[in-house]
Parts: C-alpha cells; structure tokens; sequence
C-alpha cells in the first residue's frame, strides 16, 4: 500500500512539473497581452506549487517505509531459525487460532 502511495506521489509531482513546464514554454512564446502572459505564469507557479507538496509528501513515506523494513528484519532475525515456521509454531499458532 505504501509503496503505490510512493509511486502514485511520485507521479503526480512529475505530471505538475511537466505542465509547469509546458506553461511556461506557452508564456514565452505568447506575444500577447500582459494579462493572458501573467495568467499562464501564475499557473505555471501554482503546478510548482502542487509539485512541491507531492515531493514533500514522499519523505515521510520513505521513512516509514524503511523503518517498516528494519523493524519486519529484526523481528526475523529475534528468532534462531531466521523466522522460518517450523511444524511446531505453526500447531500453536493452529490453537491460539492466529493461522490463516
């Protein structure tokens, strides 16, 4: 889930930074008035704007993510066989009813 969440961020940055840059290139080549210019550029800023708060929402995420990771790798290794489920552990976790 947190990794579509990371790609789904990811994207959305790079689609508004794309459209910042397509309006600023119309902005550039407009010769037209003032006004149309000022508008395109002020949408230029706000998909800057977007962009930057879906770059901002991927830093957290990576750090959860990583500290997901370490936390399943510790309690892998807390176990002597290296978390494997042994008969054993699988009859208990049976009676305890948390086998699927």
């Amino acid at each position: 889930m947190r990794i579509m969440a990371l790609q789904s961020y990811a994207e959305s940055e790079k689609y508004f930074l794309d459209w910042a840059a397509i309006l600023r290139k119309h902005a550039s080549n407009l010769e037209s008035e003032e006004v149309v210019i000022l508008s395109y550029l002020q949408s230029k800023g706000r998909c800057e704007e977007i962009a930057k708060e879906f770059a901002d929402m991927l830093r957290p995420i990576l750090e959860e993510i990583f500290l997901l990771q370490s936390l399943k790798k510790k309690a892998i290794e807390a176990f002597p066989d290296g978390g494997a489920l042994t008969t054993k552990k699988k009859t208990k976790m049976r009676l305890f009813g948390c086998f699927l």
